[in-house]
């Protein structure tokens, strides 16, 4: 895609995010662009920027948003527009968007996180939780409900010394969007305080909580660990949900007994390349019953799959969620590998039968790896094909 724009912050430009909805008023995708040679800028001039991009996609949904957000030093704005027919691209084709953005519709960026809850109750308290016991807020933020009330806001470095740094009332049992605004709209800086939806220390999971529709932003996570667990009302999550902080290296029962999680969204773990474990990742998610291609292809650190599909009866599962060890034999080549119950049970109540990873054909070079009851009792078309060892 070539951009031609008016660039409409003063002294330094850096960066570059062109995003679209997806979903109307819902999932997001983005493509981010850093340059170069933009140390002294001033408003109005005009520029040539470049992107490459998968149309596959970056499609707009009907009257769904496309937003430009041109990041600065000193300044961030963006600029957003209902695109009423939606837009789809193809592969091979040049697009060209020439925009003439008038100054007075550009605003000051801000980074959001939204996700939808369902409360059960009049007059239904909901928390907002923070994985740390304590922290200071990295960006001033604004919290909008989404029931037409006042706004919480939380100020930068402000203190937030509980497990619950906001807290609401909702009047009324029904849907709501929750939408957290972060005045730091650059993702390579810390954004929001890490948030986390189930409390490992009760064991309980947000039972609101339906849908998460845009990636998380920058929190410098290393650990989501039991982040959306017993979230047994979720039923989807973005692509890339956690693109933006590639630092996380432990998915352990990230989502393990999310109940009503029917697929994994393309991407999900893409951005994640230091990952190094998804113990129990999506343990006991019974419903269950699609993943994408490529799930774990750029996580070559991990080396951690005990149970992490174990109970997943619904589960179609395919052998391309790993890289194929004829094209890539080395891929676990070295490391202590646990794939312990990885697949128990797995595609028991599906409908069809999927097809078994074929992990016993990489070249093991010396790693020590725990393979007990991995495929036991998958429903899978290759079952003849495993090796005893391995069930």
């Amino acid at each position: 895609m070539k951009f031609v724009i008016d660039i409409p912050i003063a002294t330094s430009f850096k960066k570059m995010i062109w995003t679209v909805e997806t979903v109307k008023g819902g999932e997001t995708r983005s493509v981010v662009l850093n340059v170069t040679g933009y140390d002294l800028v001033f408003p109005g001039a005009t520029t040539t920027l470049y992107f490459a991009f998968d149309p596959t996609v970056m499609k707009i949904a009907k009257g769904g948003k496309v937003k430009i957000t041109m990041i600065g030093d000193h300044e961030c704005k963006e600029w957003s527009k209902t695109v009423t027919n939606g837009k789809t691209y193809t592969k091979g084709n040049r697009y060209t968007a020439t925009l003439k953005i008038p100054d007075e519709t550009w605003h000051y960026a801000q980074a959001q996180f939204r996700y939808k809850i369902t409360t059960k109750e009049t007059y239904q308290e909901y928390n907002i939780l923070q994985r740390d016991a304590s922290s200071i807020s990295p960006a001033n933020l604004t919290i909008d409900w989404g029931d037409g009330t006042e706004n919480t806001t939380i100020a930068k470095d402000q203190e937030l010394t509980q497990k619950t740094i906001a807290s609401h009332t909702y009047v009324s049992a029904r849907n709501y969007t929750i939408t957290i605004y972060s005045d730091q709209p650059d993702p390579a800086n810390k954004q929001i305080p890490q948030i986390m939806f189930a409390d490992p220390m009760t064991d309980t999971g947000d039972q609101c909580l339906t849908s998460i529709l845009d990636p998380f932003p920058n929190m410098e996570a290393t650990d989501f660990t039991a982040c959306f667990c017993l979230c047994t009302n979720l039923t989807s999550v973005p692509a890339e949900l956690f693109r933006y902080n590639p630092q996380a290296t432990n998915f352990n029962t990230c989502f393990i007994l999310c109940r009503e999680l029917t697929s994994v969204p393309a991407g999900l773990f893409s951005f994640n390349t230091q990952a190094t474990t998804f113990k129990e990742c999506f343990a006991i998610c019974d419903k269950l019953s699609s993943l994408p291609s490529g799930l774990f292809l750029f996580n070559t650190q991990a080396t951690n799959f005990q149970n992490c599909f174990s109970g997943c009866i619904k589960l179609k599962l395919r052998a391309d969620i790993f890289p194929d060890p004829a094209t890539f034999p080395d891929f676990f080549t070295g490391k202590n590998m646990n794939f312990k119950n990885c697949f128990n049970n797995v595609g028991q109540s599906a409908a069809t039968p999927g097809t078994a990873p074929k992990l016993w054909l990489f070249n093991r070079g010396g790693g020590s790896w725990t393979i007990t009851d991995c495929f036991t009792g998958a429903n899978v078309t290759n079952s003849g094909k495993i090796p005893n060892d391995w069930k």
